[in-house]
């Protein structure tokens, strides 16, 4: 038992392990195994385990799949989530990747992969830290100008919505969202809808 409580240790300290990162630690597959039947840590996908109580957090997804595409970036309705802007909850997370990258293939959660163009992808990149594990998510601004760049697919009514709970927030950086559409070549059609809403 001794094993199977350091096993539970590492695992609430990292969030999220990969099977082979048990041999650093002097851990063995077996313990993870009876760990995992004992419903103390749950398998996530091939080689990937959490601690099963860490599954009530909502950013855990965000770091799982993070985890699992080293390039991703969670975007667009994710990342609205995320920032807690709208009110869109999707079945999916929605990940950036670069431009004609592999595109992994995932067992869970269901994800969204979306290609952005290199600088469209470099942009607005921020950093958040779960348990240990990256989550790399698009600034609150560039999110916003992104919705408005996939509006055909996400729809008018998502980016207008994104754009007024934005607009409403203390303290926003309205200079830097444009910058971010001008970047993006998509100023002309925010601008309009910025100088309405303020």
């Amino acid at each position: 038992m001794a094993d199977i409580d350091e096993l539970l240790s590492l695992v609430r300290s990292k969030g999220i392990i990969r099977a082979r990162d048990l041999e650093e630690f002097r851990l063995t597959r077996k313990n993870l195994q009876k760990a995992v039947d004992l419903g103390l840590i749950v398998r996530l996908g091939r080689g990937l385990y959490a601690d099963a109580d860490v599954q009530e957090n909502p950013d855990f997804f965000f770091a799982q799949v993070c985890k699992q595409i080293p390039a991703g970036v969670v975007c667009l309705v994710s990342a609205l989530q995320f920032h807690k802007l709208g009110t869109q909850t999707p079945s999916e997370i929605w990940i950036a990747i670069p431009r004609h990258s592999y595109r992994p293939f995932i067992d869970y959660p269901p994800v969204n992969l979306v290609e952005f163009s290199p600088a469209a992808y470099e942009l607005g990149i921020q950093h958040f830290d779960f348990k240990q594990t990256d989550i790399r998510v698009y600034s609150i601004e560039k999110t916003v100008v992104d919705c408005f760049r996939f509006r055909n697919q996400l729809g008018m009514d998502v980016a207008l919505e994104a754009l007024k709970e934005y607009l409403a927030r203390p303290g926003v950086a309205v200079d830097k969202l444009m910058q971010y559409a001008v970047r993006c070549h998509i100023s002309t059609v925010i601008g309009p809808y910025v100088k309405a809403l303020q």
